[in-house]
């Protein structure tokens, strides 16, 4: 799906994902920090997790940042940052607190970014999460795992960035996804 049929998508259920324009600035700056997904806390101590829809070096650029809006109000977020080579990493994935019982939701921004990654010849996207839950030798999972996981990524180690504890999940765009229902 190319950038530009992403604007517009409408849903059935009410809300619609589309390009982030400069009018959601204030919108989308506020959802970064209230609408953090389970296992999440504010960790935008980065340039690029706090204004990822920003200009400059390192910033993903409008069209590869895209806001859910249902109501007239933005309601999820996500930017796709293409580093070198063949790898594409998500950020700022968030959903507003009031609609993050549904998965739709995320898998709905999950979706526009992949789209995009894949017509950049993106093979492999990656998004980290803060390593809060330490991963459980009992083979039990933690929220972020399990959630990450529905939406389709695979839990892919531990490390260490900036003095914190981060879990990166990949999501390998050769393969057929499997399904997260």
């Amino acid at each position: 799906m190319a950038d530009a049929d992403v604007a517009g998508m409408d849903d059935r259920d009410g809300y619609t994902i589309r390009a982030f324009a400069d009018d959601d600035r204030a919108q989308v700056e506020q959802l970064a920090r209230e609408g953090l997904l389970v296992g999440h806390t504010d960790h935008s101590g980065s340039a690029t997790e706090s204004n990822p829809h920003g200009s400059g070096a390192g910033h993903p650029t409008p069209q590869s940042f895209w806001v859910v809006e249902a109501q007239g109000r933005v309601i999820g977020s996500i930017g796709m940052l293409q580093g070198d080579g063949d790898v594409g990493r998500l950020l700022q994935l968030r959903v507003a607190p009031q609609w993050s019982d549904d998965p739709r939701i995320a898998k709905t921004l999950v979706r526009a970014a992949v789209d995009c990654a894949k017509q950049r010849g993106v093979q492999k996207v990656v998004i980290e999460s803060p390593g809060l839950e330490p991963m459980p030798s009992s083979g039990e999972e933690s929220s972020i795992v399990r959630y990450l996981r529905s939406l389709g990524f695979e839990y892919t180690r531990t490390h260490e960035k900036g003095g914190r504890s981060n879990l990166e999940f990949y999501l390998n765009l050769y393969e057929e996804p499997r399904s997260t229902s």
